[in-house]
């Protein structure tokens, strides 16, 4: 017998909330007078209820709820109402800067009970704020950090954290407010960095939750200090003995969002899942756990091709979002079986176009895109199926990256200049790849990647999203530089741009610390 959600009071992970709204409204529309679905629905809808300011934060989460809820006709005006709100207002946040995020949410923190407990603020334009705060606690901790963005506030709060760690227990409300810090471009100093490592390393907690939190703090460039490799196996041991009761398809896409790639546990997991999905005949944890799995180097043949067999047979069950995902995954593993694309494509075009979020048609003229660089065999008939939608697809998304330039890049525009060469920086290659510099006498690009945004924490192996840019790089016959280190960037500049030149074909040249390969 199907079981009822339980009425949860307190506020689900995202992902798991979107899990089992999903699950039970496709139980509904398939059939309306499954009494189960309907009971387990309305506990989820007074959930969100319950606990709508932190779930409308979540555009995703909002986009798919609207589509679920319309597909299972559910009547709740209410809810309905809220939902639509909630969007309206996620719309607006996405036309501000990240400060205006930032403004937005300290001010909700500012106007809630919790706030109480910090000293008000006197605002006088005239002068600049002045004020004491004191953190006893993680949630004064985190309710001091989410209002104050005076750095000088930020690091006298620093101080007081080195006292709320030693007694912490609650590592959602200590970590939350630690990435907060983080996103605010504060940077810790060295003390503090060690003292929330080995925090972190011996939690010993048994929420999902918690793990997220932690890899996000990790994975925060402000915060970025490699751990020492002995520390991974204490994390690996804690995370080995709460996974068995943690959903594995999103303990694998925890673990694959924070780039934690180590093998014993996703070995571990991945048979976990497999006997979920054939048993539970569950797509919703099929699709979750492909794409971790997909962001990985653990995506075999052999499992891959059981994966395309669960992809024909749950096809009709995903929505938009799901294929849309699905079919980035197999993109990032040069997987083109027409069988399976064909399969999932009419799905897309047939009757859920309609439905993709913003963030999926972008992704969807991506993958196109990628069809039309890596030409797979039948690659004529795939991009026929998206004729009719090119024009919009590419029309709207079309977007520049924020305009940056890192020491790195500096340093290698010095070099090249003083090697006398031609190159120009920031150009689309393409009209679709930017790239940071491009000698075109020489039929040479040059990418700079950086830690930790283009390589996992785990063991520094480069992402799949940079694995793919460079393969459609090579493919469009550019030979490509990649530079993940400064160090002796000058001399190893000099050698390897003449032995690229030399290479007839396509190749790319990895540069790490003191080392390089050509591959």
């Amino acid at each position: 017998m199907a079981k009822i959600i339980p009425s949860y009071a307190q506020r689900l992970d995202p992902k798991l909330f979107l899990s089992y709204f999903k699950q039970h409204s496709q139980k509904l529309f398939e059939s309306p007078t499954d009494e189960c679905a309907k009971q387990s629905l309305q506990n989820l809808i007074q959930n969100y209820k319950q606990n709508h300011t932190a779930y409308y934060q979540e555009p995703n989460l909002l986009n798919r709820l609207a589509f679920w809820y319309n597909k299972a006709n559910i009547l709740d005006e209410d809810f309905r109402k809220l939902i639509e709100n909630h969007k309206k207002t996620a719309e607006e946040h996405k036309t501000g800067t990240p400060k205006d995020l930032l403004v937005s949410r300290a001010k909700a923190i500012a106007e809630s009970p919790k706030a109480h407990s910090i000293k008000p603020i006197q605002r006088d334009k005239s002068k600049a704020i002045d004020i004491s705060i004191k953190c006893r606690n993680e949630q004064e901790f985190l309710d001091s950090v989410l209002v104050t963005n005076n750095h000088e506030q930020l690091r006298q709060i620093e101080l007081q954290l080195q006292d709320i760690i030693d007694n912490s227990n609650n590592y959602q409300l200590l970590l939350r407010g630690i990435y907060e810090m983080c996103r605010k471009g504060f940077w810790f100093d060295r003390l503090t960095r060690l003292k929330i490592w080995e925090k972190m390393m011996t939690a010993n907690t048994t929420d999902l939750k918690d793990l997220n939190s932690i890899l996000k703090v990790l994975n925060d460039p402000n915060f970025f200090n490699k751990p020492p490799e002995h520390s991974w196996k204490k994390f690996e041991l804690m995370i080995s003995l709460n996974s068995g009761a943690w959903n594995p398809a999103l303990t694998m896409s925890v673990l694959a969002d924070g780039t934690l790639h180590s093998p014993m546990l996703f070995h571990r997991l991945i048979d976990r899942w497999i006997n979920m999905v054939e048993s539970e005949n569950d797509y919703i944890t099929f699709s979750n756990g492909f794409y971790a799995l997909a962001r990985t180097d653990f995506l075999n043949p052999q499992l891959l091709d059981w994966c395309k067999i669960q992809m024909r047979k749950f096809a009709s069950k995903f929505d938009a979002g799901d294929i849309v995902i699905i079919l980035r995954g197999l993109i990032y593993h040069d997987c083109y079986c027409l069988e399976t694309w064909n399969i999932l494509i009419n799905e897309i075009f047939s009757h859920l176009y309609r439905n993709l979020s913003a963030s999926s048609k972008r992704d969807l003229s991506h993958i196109y895109k990628s069809i039309e660089i890596d030409k797979p065999n039948g690659y004529e008939e795939l991009l026929g199926r998206f004729e009719p939608y090119k024009e919009n697809l590419f029309s709207i998304f079309k977007y520049k990256r924020a305009s940056t330039v890192s020491h790195t890049e500096k340093l290698l525009a010095k070099e090249l200049e003083s090697l006398e060469l031609e190159f120009t920086c920031s150009e689309d290659i393409d009209d679709f790849y930017e790239a940071d510099f491009i000698l075109k006498d020489k039929r040479i690009v040059i990418e700079v990647f950086g830690l930790p945004f283009h390589t996992n924490q785990y063991n520094l192996g480069i992402d799949m999203k940079t694995r793919l840019k460079l393969r459609h790089l090579r493919r469009l016959n550019w030979k490509v530089i990649a530079v993940f280190s400064s160090k002796d960037i000058k001399m190893r500049l000099r050698e390897i741009i003449p032995m690229m030149e030399n290479i007839k074909e396509a190749k790319c040249a990895y540069i790490f610390d003191s080392e390089f390969k050509i591959i």
